[in-house]
């Protein structure tokens, strides 16, 4: 993606909302506190018209650490049981539009989820990344 000039303050305050509001929706948040769990922008693309931004894409890595997975480290089918656990929360706080100046609207603009990374040690993911993908005002 070739270098952008920085954003200006309103889409970056929205783009911050949209975080919050999967952090929140999730539960994620009050499960695992601000310390287990972060979420940053990856990717975004976006046109500009008559001095308008029109995004196209949006890409965010949620992770999570240290969570315990209980009986991960004897059971395969615990490890797959916990990550679709995670995996529906996620789809299930991902559920709202977007506008193509990203505010937020009723609608389903997540593309996908995709599980980037998982490292684990005897019953504890020491990390997990999820890629989160959406398309804006519906440009699929």
């Amino acid at each position: 993606m070739p270098r952008r000039p920085s954003l200006p303050q309103e889409y970056l305050t929205r783009i911050e909302t949209i975080k919050k509001l999967i952090l929140v929706r999730s539960g994620f948040l009050s499960e695992f506190g601000n310390r287990d769990v972060r979420i940053e922008l990856s990717d975004l693309d976006y046109e500009e018209r008559d001095g308008e931004l029109n995004f196209i894409e949006l890409s965010f890595e949620l992770t999570i650490t240290n969570l315990d997975c209980g009986d991960c480290d004897f059971e395969i089918d615990a490890i797959h049981s916990e990550l679709k656990t995670l995996h529906d929360r996620l789809f299930k706080a991902c559920k709202f539009g977007l506008t193509n100046d990203l505010k937020i609207k009723n609608g389903l603009d997540l593309r996908g989820i995709l599980t980037h990374e998982l490292y684990m040690r005897n019953s504890t993911f020491d990390k997990i990344v999820f890629g989160l993908y959406f398309d804006p005002a519906g440009f699929h």
